[in-house]
């Protein structure tokens, strides 16, 4: 204790410059700041390192927005050369990946000089390595590699593929849907999609996608499963699915679909209306010699044009706001939309009311016949390119039957594009959808009583479309033309005689079809 008080001040100055004192005093302060040893003695390298820790993570954050950005848009990560000792020459594609991150780094401090060192150690590194003859980068860490990236990206598919996963098991129950294609290196590339209900919205989640080496209905069963599980997933909640006709899919015996139901009873198999409609569709503008006339020739028309800048410059000179649809073979609307850019709506020339008000914006009919004209006629062409644009495209074009087929799918796609886009659409509504099915399905039947209808529209288009036509080339006096119009009716075709066999006294009976008649016979099966 103390009890000298006399001489307080004295002591209290000899106790606080003991070094007792101001050990305490220190410890005192560093418990206060809840500071360790370590944190004592390397204060400074520790204060670096949290700094070195925060650009790390800085640098990282923005490697992975890139790599977001890419996926979102579909790009290509790798380049041709990603080496990071070639970073600083401009003249080389270094990839998409690379590439934005080199912009980025001229306007980021911290990326600039992290690029910067990478590039000026691997320069390094590389000429030590060739001194030594050794092989490889070394042990740098630069964070652009593609080890790098494509680490990333696989944490970024697992995060995903928990957090739809723990979706999916609150929702409980799920439909899967499921299909394979081949991508453009040739590799077959099987997609698995849930859907689930969650929160009174109807989600539909990628969850795998895989490269399958068989495409039998075991092989893609057993991918299907592996997936679940990886996922946490029971496929016993699978209640339905949802796959096309093929036999590996929906096979009565080793399809996929088949193979569920043995597992889980009541488990119920969709045929894809859309993909079933859209079948129907393509198979039936198949079927006919003039169906088949009508689309091939829409598609020789666009790449007719694509295929040259001239003539391309050509037709925009003519029409600048509407571009040919080419048709695809998986592209199920291509048909649809070249054909109403090409002839407009059915409603437009059955309407009078309508047929009135309808612009020459609203069809490229009139520009594309006029571009066929310039070219057939222009020295310019060599006489190949004039001839076809002539005597192939334009005389399909001028062609009642060409019309009359338009039309005939205007009114079919007019009933089916709409179904076919309500079947493929997020929120579906299974009853009305049965019921769209079900107005598609009588609305069709109705149609083919519908063929004077047609007619009178296809009366009506050749019409008003001749009229423009002539007052475009009244217009451009550098036509050596007077007229063009479309053939107001079918041309009257010979009729084929069956020769009369020796000593045969029989004659056909004449059947007196008009050539409307015909057409309504063998395009819609019906008298």
């Amino acid at each position: 204790g103390f009890n000298r008080y006399r001489h307080l001040r004295q002591t209290l100055g000899e106790h606080e410059k003991s070094n007792s004192h101001i050990e305490s005093v220190k410890i005192y302060i560093a418990h206060k700041q809840r500071k360790t040893i370590e944190t004592m003695l390397f204060e400074k390298q520790l204060e670096i390192r949290k700094k070195e820790i925060i650009e790390r993570r800085k640098i990282l954050s923005a490697i992975i927005d890139v790599i977001k950005l890419i996926g979102k848009q579909g790009l290509a990560i790798r380049g041709t050369e990603e080496g990071a000792y070639s970073l600083d020459d401009i003249s080389i594609n270094h990839g998409n990946f690379l590439e934005i991150l080199l912009l980025l780094s001229n306007y980021d401090e911290t990326l600039g000089k992290h690029v910067k060192s990478v590039t000026e150690k691997s320069k390094y590194a590389l000429e030590e390595r060739g001194k030594s003859g050794k092989r490889g980068r070394g042990n740098q860490i630069t964070f652009l590699s593609k080890t790098t990236v494509t680490k990333i990206i696989n944490i970024m598919k697992l995060t995903i593929q928990t957090e739809i996963a723990n979706e999916v098991k609150q929702a409980k129950l799920f439909s899967v849907l499921m299909d394979t294609t081949m991508d453009v290196s040739s590799y077959d590339q099987c997609v698995i999609v849930l859907r689930y209900l969650l929160e009174r919205e109807v989600k539909e989640r990628v969850i795998g996608l895989k490269c399958v080496q068989s495409t039998t209905g075991e092989s893609l069963f057993n991918t299907l499963l592996k997936i679940l599980s990886t996922t946490g997933l029971a496929v016993e909640n699978c209640v339905a699915n949802a796959f096309d006709g093929a036999s590996n899919m929906s096979g009565e015996y080793n399809g996929v679909s088949s193979r569920l139901m043995n597992i889980i009873p009541n488990h119920l198999h969709t045929w894809c209306y859309a993909h079933v409609l859209n079948l129907v569709i393509s198979d039936t503008a198949q079927c006919l010699p003039a169906t088949l006339s009508l689309f091939g020739l829409l598609q020789q028309t666009q790449v007719f044009l694509k295929d040259s800048h001239k003539r391309l410059s050509v037709y925009l000179h003519q029409n600048r706001r509407v571009r040919l649809a080419a048709i695809g073979a998986t592209r199920w609307r291509s048909r649809s939309d070249a054909t109403t850019k090409m002839f407009g709506r059915f409603h437009y020339w059955f309407d009078s009311e309508v047929t009135g008000k309808t612009s020459q914006s609203e069809t490229v009919f009139v520009s594309l016949v006029m571009t066929l004209c310039i070219i057939g006629n222009s020295k310019e062409f060599n006489p190949k390119v004039r001839n076809e644009a002539n005597n192939t495209l334009l005389q399909k074009f001028m062609s009642f039957e060409t019309i009359m087929v338009a039309m005939m799918f205007l009114l079919i796609f007019k009933i089916t594009t709409l179904l076919s886009d309500y079947l493929q659409t997020k929120n579906l509504d299974y009853a009305q959808a049965w019921r769209l099915v079900s107005v598609a399905q009588n609305e069709l039947r109705d149609a083919r009583d519908k063929f004077d209808q047609v007619v009178n529209a296809s009366k009506r288009f050749a019409s008003v479309m001749s009229n423009k036509l002539n007052e475009k080339i009244e217009e451009d006096s550098s036509l050596e033309m007077e007229s063009l119009c479309i053939d107001p009716e079918l041309p009257c075709k010979r009729i084929r005689k069956i020769k009369k066999m020796s000593g045969e006294l029989t004659e056909d009976d004449e059947i007196n079809f008009s050539e409307e008649d015909r057409f309504r016979i063998i395009f819609l099966c019906c008298y």
